[in-house]
């Protein structure tokens, strides 16, 4: 399975998760099944940020990239949800310094407390922690694919267990430990289709098409959404 498949199935199952979110109501099964299918998007999007970082032909323009689109998304994101975050490509833009900071000599109190700040700062966005966590642990162990292995179970441990803390005031234990497990299989698909299945190529065909469709595509779909949503009220 090659890159750009694999980043299409990601984008077919955030939709699912943008769908559950903005269409249906917390704690049904679909509702539950469409956001979990979703979590399959955001890790496999870290994993695919750690490759673009070390592949691009100009990481400045990588960022640039990130940034310009991060913004133009940031009124439909906010539109969709209005949960007062930044969007999954801030988050990405955030975690784009990381690589950058290992790579970098410097001191280890200096490496320290700047990753401790992206973390930090992360609280500000989509995916907080699990995403700058996911990217570090991909860098990390880049290439060596059990420790990759090691590396997802560690961020659906730490996924499962933020969820299932927010989940217990309003479910019970046994609820929110269900629903804490469901939220995980998301990204434990993204770890068994990514480091199983991945061959670490490109399509061959429409390479620009691809590299740029993956951009626009974001804010475009939720405007989409929220003029669905705005026409069905």
């Amino acid at each position: 399975m090659n890159r750009d498949t694999c980043k299409y199935i990601a984008i077919l199952t955030m939709v699912c998760n943008h769908i559950a979110r903005m269409f249906l109501t917390p704690g049904n099964f679909l509702y539950e099944s469409l956001s979990d299918i979703g979590y399959f998007a955001a890790m496999t999007m870290c994993y695919f940020l750690v490759e673009g970082y070390y592949y691009t032909r100009s990481r400045k323009n990588y960022a640039g990239r990130l940034l310009v689109f991060a913004v133009l998304s940031q009124i439909p994101y906010s539109m969709a949800f209005r949960d007062g975050q930044l969007n999954m490509l801030f988050t990405l833009l955030l975690c784009l310094a990381v690589p950058e900071l290992i790579e970098r000599p410097m001191a280890e109190w200096e490496h320290r407390i700047s990753l401790v700040l992206i973390f930090a700062t992360s609280f500000f966005c989509c995916w907080k922690l699990i995403a700058p966590l996911g990217v570090y642990l991909f860098v990390r162990y880049r290439g060596r694919k059990k420790e990759l292995a090691k590396s997802y179970v560690i961020v659906i441990i730490l996924f499962m267990i933020l969820n299932f803390s927010t989940y217990i005031s309003a479910h019970g234990i046994f609820k929110a430990a269900c629903l804490a497990c469901g939220n995980g299989l998301g990204i434990a698909l993204s770890g068994i289709i990514l480091l199983c299945y991945y061959n670490g190529n490109q399509m061959t065909k429409f390479r620009k098409w691809n590299r740029w469709f993956f951009y626009i595509f974001y804010p475009v779909h939720l405007l989409i959404l929220c003029l669905i949503r705005y026409m069905i009220k």
